[in-house]
């Protein structure tokens, strides 16, 4: 099954440019993809000199009356540190966030690898999704299909989403195997000392079982 959008079949419109204050940035996409501080201060330098690259537009969803910006946040931002008034863009249609979701992350997936914190944010969007809970067979593959990851990768980042501490790890930069390792050293070492306490306190029972009918003995 193909989970990918084709960039002309949403209903696209290719548009001149736009005033970057008609341009609203919507949150939850802000949240789902990171901008790399030195990648965003090379194009803006770049900006400066040679102004916006038109072969790179923006993509931008017209919903309800607003112009939210969906990918291509590192340009903005580029271009608002390079004091720009205008950037080229692409239009969308999407009826609902979810179809939105899903061609924008198809784009981020198609241009690169998920950072760490990215894979876990968007698995765990994936997983609360009806359109990936209605797909047929099993979800992990499926996730891992639209990520262009492997099943196994997508089984260890939900493990670690469950995981608060391994979590902040990952969000912090860690890889999301790495973060998955350590945890499970913690929880088989934790284990291990429950088993070895639950070990001597049997031990200290029985020792106090063999006291006492001793005693009885001496009685």
């Amino acid at each position: 099954t193909n989970n990918t959008f084709s960039l002309f079949s949403m209903n696209l419109k290719l548009s001149k440019s736009i005033l970057i204050s008609e341009i609203e940035l919507h949150p939850e996409f802000q949240k789902l993809f990171e901008i790399n501080e030195n990648l965003l201060e090379r194009i803006a330098n770049s900006m400066k000199e040679n102004g916006f690259d038109n072969s790179q537009p923006v993509h931008i969803w017209s919903h309800e009356g607003h112009k939210w910006l969906v990918d291509g946040f590192t340009r903005y931002n580029a271009a608002l540190k390079a004091e720009l008034k205008t950037i080229p863009y692409y239009e969308h249609s999407f009826e609902t966030f979810d179809e939105c979701y899903r061609y924008v992350l198809s784009l981020q997936v198609n241009r690169r690898n998920l950072e760490p914190a990215e894979l876990l944010k968007n698995v765990e969007r994936l997983m609360g999704s009806d359109y990936v809970q209605n797909l047929p067979g099993r979800t992990s593959e499926n996730i891992a299909e639209i990520l262009n990851v492997s099943p196994a990768t997508v089984k260890r980042t939900i493990a670690v989403s469950k995981d608060e501490e391994a979590s902040a790890k990952v969000e912090s930069g860690m890889s999301v195997k790495q973060a998955y390792t350590e945890m499970k050293a913690k929880e088989k070492a934790a284990k291990l000392k429950e088993l070895n306490s639950g070990t001597a306190e049997y031990q200290k029972q029985f020792e106090q079982l063999k006291m006492s009918d001793f005693e009885k003995t001496i009685d």
